[in-house]
């Protein structure tokens, strides 16, 4: 198990989900993330990348399918895991500095929930906010929210295993 809390409690969810890490980055990858962004990494989102570099988090598509192309279903049964931004190559769905092109220049992205458009940034005042085409909403922090998210996802993974995918 790993020290940090976020990998920790990833790797602590059941084989219902799937959990793709990498290695630690060196120090001047870090350091020439920060100097392309401008500023430096939101601490708490700087020890997760110190960590493991970037990570995901997704419930098996056997358990918990992905929704179809035009298929309607309750907003929480879209979301089926979150994506950890973390110093790839632009080109990687897990970089900071690809997803930075789909918010607001003044954001830093974090991380995005799998099945929708919400990102997890952090703000040039050192504070983390969930970001959407709909505005910005405050949180308790990027540990506290995603430790939280984490928790919920096994919730409605347990309940989607129960109840099945609500088709409209």
């Amino acid at each position: 198990m790993s020290a940090h809390p976020i990998v920790a409690a990833a790797q602590a969810l059941d084989d219902d989900f799937k959990f793709f890490s990498g290695k630690p980055p060196e120090a001047h990858h870090v350091a020439e993330l920060e100097g392309e962004l401008g500023r430096p990494l939101h601490p708490e989102h700087r020890a997760l990348v110190e960590a493991c570099g970037a990570a995901a988090i997704l419930a098996k598509d056997e358990v918990w399918p992905p929704p179809e192309a035009y298929e309607v279903r309750p907003y929480w049964q879209m979301i089926r895991g979150i994506e950890l931004f973390g110093p790839l190559p632009p080109n990687h769905p897990l970089s900071v500095l690809g997803a930075r092109a789909r918010v607001p220049s003044e954001l830093v992205p974090v991380g995005k929930l799998v099945g929708a458009a919400r990102y997890l940034c952090a703000t040039a005042d050192g504070g983390i906010v969930w970001w959407s085409r709909d505005g910005v909403e405050p949180t308790a922090g990027f540990e506290a929210e995603v430790l939280a998210f984490l928790a919920q996802l096994a919730i409605d993974k347990d309940r989607v295993k129960r109840e099945g995918i609500q088709r409209g």
